[in-house]
């Protein structure tokens, strides 16, 4: 087995060491490559036809080990080339992948340093040309609508009317459908889900800005969702068309030059796309998404600091440790929102205030109890009662993540309660993390020597 890494001690990348290694698996290619690898397609008549393979799928004939090399290699020349952010490993895997099943790589016997330094060069031409193109996630939307003509913005992801987006991109879905006929699908969805959702990723491959869209998605979604009117505690649904629900998730993905950013998307300015579908209700659609936010629009509050960090998000930004808590608190508070069994929101409501208080300051339950009740509480006796509550929370949490049970009979006041505890926490830390004061690299830490010194009433 090869070395895990290939980087020198400064960071650089071993070529010498990358080029032992990949001698040894070209000479397994040059020999597999000589069977001339064959694969049977069946045609439209059912007729069975053994074709010869183009390209060699180097991921399913090669073994563990090879694979595990070509793995290391790929990720160790990300490391070197500061792509680790940017570009997943498995986008530079493939594309080494395809590279060393190209004959100028498996039929050169002679391959040497110079022939290593051409294929990696080739290969960070591939990367670069990948982050020159934006991503423009499409997401079909249920939960709320616009009227017609209408675009709303909610943390710099722009939300349109459905049929505004198929007239828009008219001519580009019926290039799609003529095309393949199996697109209809995905072209319908437009005409079943209440919003259309367009994200904008720069500087990432693919595979990345789809993690990123989801994780972005996530954060809107929640955002809107505290938004919108409850109804006995229950949050009306707001996502993603299909989850939660019965029906197909379809997603899609356009494809623009970098210079074409603040054009209008259409086929002009589409270089590709692509779409996937994977299963699973409906909504009411009878909200209007435009009115729901107005109110919050213009004014300095939470719904508008929370903005800002998802829009510093999806601009690439990087997030202060103070807004980062924020991110990973929206994040547990919206997974909190749909889930209906016990341990699971519990660790999840437990989780959130976590994001938001855990400093390290003393014992956990203890601190975040203190810390939950000093920012949220308007006097001693309240404080004293939201303590006491994230109390009891910690010690179900510690119960249910170790195995026990939480009985069904669980006071659902005391459930409700604390829901409103967290959302009170996450909205108002959401507030202070914009003040100018802890607009720092060390602006948390600012926050908690705040409230060392002014409301450790607890430990007289």
């Amino acid at each position: 087995m090869s070395n895990s890494t290939y980087l020198t001690k400064n960071g650089k990348f071993n070529n010498e060491l990358a080029l032992k290694d990949l001698k040894k698996i070209q000479i397994s290619i040059r020999l597999i490559a000589s069977e001339k690898p064959t694969i049977t397609h069946l045609n439209s008549e059912g007729i069975e036809e053994v074709m010869e393979l183009i390209e060699l799928p180097l991921d399913i004939i090669l073994n563990l080990e090879q694979k595990t090399v070509i793995g290391n290699i790929a990720q160790s020349f990300a490391r070197a080339n500061k792509f680790q952010k940017s570009i997943s490993n498995k986008f530079i895997y493939n594309k080494l992948l395809k590279l060393l099943g190209n004959e100028n790589f498996y039929l050169n016997e002679t391959f040497n340093r110079d022939d290593l330094l051409v294929l990696l060069e080739d290969l960070k031409k591939t990367a670069i040309q990948e982050l020159s193109t934006i991503k423009v996630n499409i997401i079909t939307i249920v939960g709320a609508s616009l009227k017609r003509g209408c675009v709303c913005e909610v943390g710099s992801i722009k939300f349109v009317n459905p049929l505004d987006f198929v007239e828009d991109h008219k001519k580009l879905l019926d290039d799609l459908f003529n095309f393949n006929e199996g697109l209809k699908p995905y072209i319908e969805v437009f005409h079943k889900c209440d919003l259309v959702a367009q994200v904008r990723i720069k500087n990432r491959d693919t595979a990345t800005s789809k993690m990123l869209t989801n994780e972005i998605m996530k954060r809107v979604c929640t955002l809107i969702r505290l938004s919108i009117p409850s109804c006995g505690g229950r949050y009306n649904f707001f996502g993603s068309l299909g989850e939660e629900y019965l029906e197909s998730i379809f997603s899609f993905l356009f494809y623009i030059d970098l210079e074409d950013d603040e054009k209008t998307i259409d086929e002009k300015t589409i270089k590709a796309i692509s779409f996937e579908r994977t299963s699973n209700r409906f909504s009411d659609n009878n909200i209007d998404l435009e009115e729901t936010i107005l109110p919050h629009k213009g004014v300095d509050g939470w719904f508008t600091r929370i903005e800002l960090i998802i829009g510093r998000f999806v601009n690439d930004e990087e997030l202060t440790d103070f807004e980062k808590r924020i991110w990973t608190a929206l994040y547990w508070y919206g997974e909190a929102m749909s889930e209906k069994e016990f341990n699971s929101l519990i660790i999840k409501y437990a989780t959130c205030l976590e994001a938001l208080f855990n400093s390290r300051e003393g014992g956990i339950s203890e601190q975040i109890s203190e810390f939950t009740a000093h920012v949220i509480g308007k006097n001693k006796e309240e404080r004293m009662e939201i303590y006491s509550k994230v109390k009891k929370l910690y010690s179900l949490r510690s119960n249910a993540v170790h195995g026990g049970a939480i009985e069904n009979n669980l006071d659902s006041s005391f459930l409700e309660r604390i829901r409103l505890i967290c959302v009170s926490a996450l909205l108002d830390m959401s507030y202070y993390s914009q003040e100018d004061y802890y607009q720092s690299p060390k602006g948390y830490e600012k926050f908690v020597q705040y409230i060392l010194k002014e409301y450790r009433f607890f430990s007289v």
